[in-house]
């Protein structure tokens, strides 16, 4: 099992005999970091592999929830199944609860993998949810699902204060997220979508019969509840700070309230759940907070005795939705291209806005991504009036196959010009690869001279190494000097 320093050692021509099975690892964020090349896949032994839903160790644990979506775990585990890793897998959960939905998926996918595909492992949970509570809930489940994972792609629960753990002194102390109330509505929107979602399975566990109702809570209730008041907790703090600063004692001291609430909220679900069925659970859920992790204390906020409170209106802003000068591309709209039987695919259940593109399978051969007439997607732009535009291009941050399969590869082109080639090595322990881990994204910036009176443009990307996967493009023509990542972050040009 060459996990960490022993696969550098591997790397590094340690002999293995040729009948012990080679168990591959994940980078302990759900991205394997390595499979077996050809000659390797010739092996008596054959493969496997190691996969987390939980860990403790840097940039930051995730121990609290599971929050690894079924497609990512499928589309991982699909690329080892295809290079003949089926012998040996294991899946380190830290505690078996509140993993039970992560574990069946797992084990489900390794008793028939070939039972599934990216459509049918999207709607797995959901499905086995409904087969246990009532089939009348599965559209319902699956939007709560849906949501409670996409929210958690572009930040976990456990991230969201911001610190790293193991790190540089100045990642070591709670901070203000990246997320905004006022430039965007991705503050907002967020606090919105959580709320949605708590507020149904708390009415969820109302309408069941009483005794599905503890099985129903600490499955989904607990889960979609106690990261809504996480995110609240450190949001409104971040609301409290930013009141403060302009002088708006009043909101500012609603949200401190709000924000210690949010904090107590979440022991109320600990005692809740571990008070289900006379204490059956008693002890399973805690915030279990490792060595060094902070996110489980309340942030520090500002509160004026004598002061009074008032309510901040936390509403979405349909008006902050737009910004002059860029586009977000509509990943639905493309229009893929196969060549040389590689077929770009549209697919759902991963990635900032729920959905994505695959330029193809990880175990189908390179092509050139400078070629235009290759496999491709292309997308209709609007009418652009600048000489000048920047395309950013989020990817989901997979490691190479193996060493000799590529770099991740595509190429992003407008207009015909010729193709800017973008690639992606993450260096397990490096900055850029905790920044894409904890954000779940990693970013391409390509820039182009287009003509100002050109009615329609055309961006294209083309496939260079397959399997590369595409979850957010953004067009700027605005020369904005912020770029919305999100639902997550907002980035500089320079990707910082």
């Amino acid at each position: 099992m060459p996990y960490k320093e022993a696969l550098d050692l591997y790397e590094r021509g340690l002999s293995v005999p040729d009948e012990v099975t080679l168990v591959w690892p994940d980078d302990n964020y759900g991205y394997l970091k390595r499979l077996c090349d050809p000659k390797e896949q010739r092996r008596s032994g054959g493969s496997g592999v190691y996969y987390h839903l939980s860990y403790l160790g840097g940039p930051h644990d995730y121990l609290w929830l599971c929050t690894t979506p079924p497609v990512l775990m499928y589309e991982e585990l699909k690329k080892a199944y295809d290079t003949g890793g089926n012998r040996y897998w294991l899946l380190n959960v830290g505690d078996i609860k509140p993993m039970e939905l992560g574990i069946k998926t797992f084990f489900d996918l390794a008793w028939n993998f070939d039972g599934f595909d990216y459509e049918s492992v999207h709607r797995h949970q959901a499905r086995f949810m409904a087969s246990v509570f009532g089939a009348e809930y599965e559209a319902t489940f699956q939007e709560l699902l849906d949501t409670y994972y996409r929210l958690a792609w572009s930040r976990k629960p456990e991230f969201m204060g911001w610190e790293r753990e193991w790190d540089a002194p100045q990642y070591k102390e709670l901070k203000d997220t990246e997320y905004s109330f006022t430039a965007y509505n991705d503050a907002r929107q967020r606090l919105a979508d959580y709320e949605r979602i708590s507020d149904r399975v708390a009415r969820i566990c109302e309408e069941l019969p009483e005794e599905s109702r503890a099985a129903f809570f600490e499955m989904m209730g607990y889960p979609a509840m106690g990261a809504y008041q996480m995110n609240r907790k450190f949001l409104l703090a971040q609301l409290n700070h930013e009141l403060s600063e302009t002088g708006r004692v009043e909101e500012a001291n609603w949200a401190a309230r709000e924000s210690r609430r949010a904090y107590d909220s979440i022991f109320g679900l600990h005692h809740r759940y571990n008070s289900l069925s006379g204490g059956k659970w008693n002890h399973m859920m805690m915030l279990a907070p490792g060595w060094v992790a902070k996110y489980q204390n309340m942030p520090e906020v500002s509160y004026v005795e004598g002061k009074g409170e008032q309510p901040v209106d936390l509403s979405p802003r349909p008006e902050q939705d737009r910004l002059e000068g860029c586009y977000v591309v509509d990943l639905r709209d493309g229009k893929c291209r196969e060549a040389e039987g590689i077929r770009p695919a549209w697919l759902e259940g991963i990635g900032y806005d729920w959905n994505a593109i695959q330029l193809g399978e990880a175990i189908q051969a390179s092509v050139d991504p400078r070629r235009l007439d290759g496999p491709r997607i292309e997308f209709a732009l609007p009418r652009m009036e600048a000489d000048s535009v920047t395309v950013q291009v989020y990817t989901v941050p997979f490691f190479p196959l193996y060493a000799d399969k590529g770099s991740n590869r595509f190429g992003i082109s407008v207009d015909g010009q010729p193709a800017v080639v973008a690639q992606n090595v993450p260096k397990e322990y490096s900055l850029q690869w905790k920044d894409q881990v904890l954000r779940n994204g990693a970013l391409a910036v390509a820039r182009f001279a287009v003509d100002a009176g050109r009615k329609r443009h055309t961006l294209t990307l083309t496939c260079g190494d397959p399997g590369v996967m595409v979850q957010r493009i953004i067009v700027d023509w605005g020369g904005l000097q912020d770029t919305y990542v999100g639902p997550s972050v907002w980035v500089g040009r320079d990707g910082r």
